[in-house]
């Protein structure tokens, strides 16, 4: 772990993570949303699973072994998916989502993919070159911003959250985006893509205009 504020995120992303799991299925197997209570006490219970001492460890470095980098937009996401649950309101609209889990899915499948590409192309060693990753992830964010999506402010979390190390990494990409992030986006594209296509299939025919 590369510093304190390094060790605090760590523990902050697995705890949100595995917060709005429990939240999430207990909501499915009670068939309604849990009440603020609940979820308030789910939190208190997985903070203290995730610092109980296993082999030697604390059970949150036992979750980052398998998930080494949580990614800031994908714990920013989780995050804003937990906060209506403890009373707040949304903060995400539908198109700030969608923009976010484009980002992952690009973002994942070009880095996923670059290996098999016939000409050389290494993404991944560009986020080592820090003035032109910085570059290219702050305009990006500019853009978003410009087009009213707040997906710009997790990428500008992301890029404080490199400048202060709070990855063992000093590449940008694994502040920008994950494994899991990668995954999760790619269905949350597709639930998108398919309840958008229902709406559309669902929606009533125009009616022409005749003139009277």
């Amino acid at each position: 772990m590369t510093n304190s504020f390094g060790a605090v995120y760590y523990v902050f992303g697995f705890v949100v993570t595995l917060w709005l799991v429990f939240v999430s299925v207990l909501a499915r197997l009670q068939g309604r949303a849990c009440s603020r209570s609940t979820v308030f006490g789910l939190g208190a219970g997985v903070l203290v699973l995730s610092l109980l001492p296993l082999g030697g460890l604390p059970v949150w470095r036992w979750g980052l072994s398998i998930w080494p980098n949580p990614s800031v937009p994908f714990v920013g996401l989780i995050c804003l998916a937990l906060w209506p649950r403890l009373g707040g309101s949304a903060w995400f609209a539908p198109s700030d989502r969608r923009a976010t889990w484009l980002f992952g899915a690009v973002a994942g499948t070009a880095l996923a993919v670059q290996t098999l590409s016939p000409v050389a192309i290494d993404l991944y060693g560009g986020g080592w070159e820090g003035a032109t990753a910085v570059g290219v992830t702050a305009l990006l964010a500019v853009v978003s911003f410009a087009r009213g999506n707040r997906f710009g402010a997790l990428l500008l979390v992301a890029m404080i959250a490199w400048a202060l190390g709070a990855l063992e990494s000093l590449n940008l990409w694994d502040y920008l985006v994950d494994p899991v992030y990668w995954l999760v986006s790619l269905g949350g594209g597709l639930r998108t893509w398919q309840t958008r296509g229902r709406a559309c299939r669902c929606s009533p025919p125009l009616t022409p205009i005749t003139p009277s």
